[in-house]
């Protein structure tokens, strides 16, 4: 009468890269509350990596800014 259907695993590893898209997988697929703490600290983890690079990114790009700015003062006073 039906059709017999065949399990197929959810494909986790592709959310993994998505650290947004981590937490709402997370929080919709009836996790655990101790898995929902584990995606929670791998998210936080992920987040604060990538704030620390763009930290560092915008830091360099001001040091750049600053360095090409002295460099027009130099010149505008020769």
């Amino acid at each position: 009468m039906f059709a017999a259907r065949q399990f197929q695993p959810v494909q986790r590893l592709s959310a993994a890269r998505f650290p947004q898209a981590m937490r709402s997988y997370a929080t919709s697929d009836k996790f655990s509350e101790k898995e929902q703490g584990e995606e929670a600290v791998y998210v936080k983890q992920q987040e604060q990596a990538k704030l620390k690079e763009l930290k560092a990114k915008a830091e360099q790009q001001q040091k750049d800014l600053s360095d090409t700015q002295n460099e027009i003062n130099k010149a505008e006073k020769k």
